[in-house]
């Protein structure tokens, strides 16, 4: 017997026309993804300022309007998405845990 597995839409168009997509059982949209990425990224500050506007428009441009073909915005909102992520300060509290298990066991 084959079995099949569930696959989910990459996107659902909700009650107001507005595009959400599944991750999970949480549905969300571009504007909300582009909230919690500013609410996790402290370290954001005026230097990235094009970037987020840049993020914003195309948040609201996939999430209002009915585009034919999305694709391009969705490219260019993943290419700003990595810029900014390689932009974050690296933590040093945030290692390999077996350097600094090495570290530990050198001091």
């Amino acid at each position: 017997m084959q079995r099949t597995l569930p696959v989910a839409r990459p996107a659902v168009l909700c009650k107001n026309g507005a595009k959400t997509f599944q991750k999970g059982l949480i549905m969300t949209t571009f504007a909300k993804s582009l909230s919690a990425f500013k609410k996790a990224s402290p370290w954001l500050g005026d230097e990235h300022s094009p970037e987020v506007t840049a993020l914003e428009f195309l948040a609201a441009r996939l999430d209002g309007d009915k585009l034919s073909n999305p694709a391009p915005l969705i490219a260019q909102w993943g290419l700003i998405m990595r810029s900014l992520r390689k932009s974050a300060p690296v933590d040093p509290d945030a290692d390999d845990p077996v350097e600094q298990a090495l570290r530990e066991a050198g001091q």
